[in-house]
């Protein structure tokens, strides 16, 4: 997958006409479904973890996504220890979130490891050390299966009002 581009964020019209009109009316959207995710190959940091989480959780290996002060992750559940990811960097952290806001030097170095720019680094340090925006994703979980049944009944729905509507413009020719 890519970083973010804008041309990802969003549903095309062509893609799902729907889920366009929804993404628009929200500014952005993530796929639930990991393969056309993939397939479209792109999106913000938490699209990444959705992903992530997704191929984690199919292969059955216990994941969940945590959300810090303006960056998305996972931690995964390792010979009975949690580690934090970034599947956005490609980066493992061989420690658990706690650990790394109790100790973010680790953090910043594993940033700069990664090629990221010495102010980018810090900056992702910081967001770590602060632990009192860091929370994990289970606690909004009925909103993340309700943004999943939007996209299910979406797909389904994309052609079916197109077809109802040409069959009731096709009885009106009728009576006409």
């Amino acid at each position: 997958m890519l970083l973010i581009d804008e041309k990802y964020t969003k549903p095309t019209i062509y893609e799902n006409w729907i889920l366009w009109i929804y993404s628009h009316s929200i500014g952005y959207y993530e796929w639930s479904n990991t393969k056309r995710a993939v397939r479209l190959g792109g999106g913000y940091c938490s699209q990444h973890a959705i992903v992530f989480n997704n191929i984690l959780r199919e292969q059955g290996v216990q994941s969940r996504i945590i959300k810090l002060g303006g960056h998305v992750l996972n931690e995964v559940l390792i010979d009975g220890e949690w580690k934090v990811y970034d599947a956005d960097y490609n980066l493992v952290f061989d420690v658990s979130l706690k650990e790394l806001e109790n100790n973010s030097i680790k953090v910043y170095q594993a940033y700069l490891r990664a090629g990221r720019p010495e102010d980018e680094a810090k900056h992702w340090q910081n967001v770590f050390a602060t632990d009192a925006d860091n929370w994990h994703y289970k606690k909004t979980r009925t909103s993340r299966e309700e943004k999943y049944y939007i996209e299910v009944a979406a797909l389904s729905l994309v052609w079916v009002i197109p077809v109802i509507l040409i069959l009731l413009g096709i009885g009106m020719r009728k009576r006409v």
